[in-house]
This record gives C-alpha cells, structure tokens and sequence, in this order.
C-alpha cells in the first residue's frame, strides 16, 4: 500500500495523510476499506434478478456500451476518526485517514436497471468479496439501497476511477458508486443485483446503524456522509510562522452544499470565514489568520441542509459519523 497509512493487514486497510487531500489523486493514494479479504478473480460481469421482469448478466463491454456519467466526490468510510471518540467503540481503529477526493466515471445505475415494478421497494448488490462472521458463517458483502436511491441518477456502475480503468484494489473491474453516502454502500467487485419487495436485512444493512448516539434516532441507518471540513497545510507538531499564515483544506457533505467554512487559529476564540472553491461535490478553501505563541487551528464547515461540525466528537456504538471539527496543534517559530 504505497503512500498510505497501515490500520490493518488482514482484512487490508489504509489511510491518506491529510496533506493527499489537497488536490487530485491517482488510485495508489486513494484510502483502503475492507472488511474481508480482497477476492483473488474479481468477476467480469454481473447478474441482474428483478422477479417477474429480468433476469440478465451484464459485462464490462455491455457497461461501456452505455452513456457515461462522471461525479467528484470526497469517498468517505462511515468509521472515519473513530479513534476520535472517548470511550473508543469497537472496530477498526481509523484516525482521520479513511476519505479521498475521487472522480468515478461509469453508466448509470438507473439506465441499467431499467424499469422497476411498482413492488420493488429495495435493490440488493453483493460483492465477489467473503469472510466468516460469528454466528453466521461465511457471507458475502452486501448492501442494498432503497428504490429512490437506486433510481437516483448519482449512483454509478463505476468501471473507471480517477482517469484510470477501475483497479482490483478499489473493486474493479465493476463497482457500485454512491456519490455523498458513507462508502459502505459503494459495494466493490460487483457480483449481482437482486431487486426485492420487501427490506432487506442482511449483515452489513444491520450492523451500519446509529446506536446510542443524541443526534440520530436510535438504530437510524448510516447514511449520507456528515458535513466536515479538514486542514491539509498544516500538521501537528509542524512548525508555522507566527503572524498572518495561509490555511488551506477541503470540505464536504453529503446533505447538501458546503456554504461556510470558518477557521480558528486560538482554539475557537475567534474566527475568520475562509474563500471557498467549489469542486464537483467537494469545496477547497483557504483563510489568513493570526497565528500566535501558542496556535490551536480548528477548521469548522457548515452545510445547505443548516449542519455545523460540532466542536467535539459525538459518540455511538459503531464508531460511526464523527465529523468533529479538525484541531491541529503546529509548533509557532518567530
């Protein structure tokens, strides 16, 4: 995993450093999330099920055949920061690592499917991808999403990510592509689609919930990603002049536009609103501040929708959706 931060090994995971989020990125440093392993034969082509209308396979040459549709987003893990809250939730432990801006081209997802019963509430994609999982055995990945998702002219049957064919490390050749949800839903190494009438309850669908968290009510679904912004020109410990400085970083949320972005450099005692560059779904920004002896930055972005980052990390069982606003602590030189 060249370029990227190590979390785990078996199943692979890795995250960018922040710094990689400045601008555009090839597949090598786009963000690794995987549940199990990485299937050895990705397969070619998929099959279409919806009862009593089509039953169809579908290749990479009959995706191509289709009209193409290209989205830029920022691709986010649900579990993204999760070392971030107190008491830490069991999972994989992400720092504010797992996110990368990604432009997916592919066909449509609705051009694909074609008409759907009025019946059809769901639409179920299972990966190529398997793993044992306690009291269930081996099971494959899956995930569905509902109808007006499905029907949603954003969702992709990615075959390119980032100007290049769709590598086996992020699901190609065929992957499902949810622009603005969490990335559990973007299910990789596309194996079938099964339309179905009745909610579909597997594994995943169960496990990605909102569980002990104020903002949500209990057991809502995770869902589209949270408004958030992140500070790429400075780190930790890294050395800044004191006095008027540059900030830069990017921005993003699945409820709707970034409209604000405000940086701090004393920790939320006061605060400067940043210029904002729109990006496809993602917003670049930079804003001046003072920065003095002892400098906290704190990026915070507000949304269309009305959201704000809140100042501290929410918690909930899973880990999931902590879009706490970013505090960097860099050392002040004369």
């Amino acid at each position: 995993m060249p370029g990227l931060r190590v979390v785990t090994t078996d199943p692979p995971n890795a995250g960018v450093e922040l710094s990689s989020l400045a601008g555009n990125v090839s597949q090598a440093g786009v963000f690794e999330r995987n549940n199990f392993p990485i299937p050895e034969t990705p397969p070619a082509s998929f099959g279409i099920r919806i009862p009593g209308a089509d039953d169809r396979s579908v290749s990479l040459a009959d995706l191509q055949g289709f009209p193409q549709a290209t989205h830029r987003w920022m691709l986010e893990c649900a579990g993204n920061a999760r070392t971030g809250m107190d008491p830490r939730p069991v999972g994989t432990p992400w720092p504010l690592a797992a996110m990368s801006p990604v432009t997916a081209s592919g066909a449509r997802l609705v051009d694909v499917l074609g008409d759907l019963s009025d019946n059809i509430v769901e639409l179920v994609f299972t990966g190529a991808d398997r793993g044992r999982i306690r009291d269930e055995g081996v099971i494959p990945y899956q995930f569905s999403l509902t109808r007006s998702e499905a029907l949603d002219a954003r969702a992709l049957l990615a075959t390119s990510l980032n100007g290049e064919p769709l590598s086996g490390r992020h699901g190609g050749p065929i992957r499902l592509m949810v622009p603005g949800a969490y990335g559990m839903k973007s299910v990789k190494w596309l194996e079938s689609i099964h339309a179905v009438d009745t909610p579909f309850e597997g594994h995943f669908v169960r496990k990605y919930r909102y569980r002990g968290d104020r903002r949500f009510v209990d057991e809502s679904p995770v869902d589209r990603t949270l408004v958030r912004a992140v500070i790429t020109s400075h780190t930790d410990g890294g050395r800044v002049s004191a006095g008027p400085t540059r900030v830069t970083g990017s921005a993003w949320s699945g409820h709707g536009d970034v409209t604000s972005v405000r940086l701090s450099a004393d920790d939320g005692a006061s605060w400067v609103e940043a210029d904002l560059s729109p990006d496809g779904d993602i917003v670049w920004w930079e804003a001046e501040v003072d920065v003095g002896p002892e400098p906290v930055l704190v990026a915070r972005a507000t949304d269309s929708s009305g959201a704000t980052q809140p100042l501290e990390a929410p918690w909930n069982s899973g880990g999931y959706g902590n879009n706490a606003v970013h505090r960097v602590l860099p050392t002040a030189t004369p």
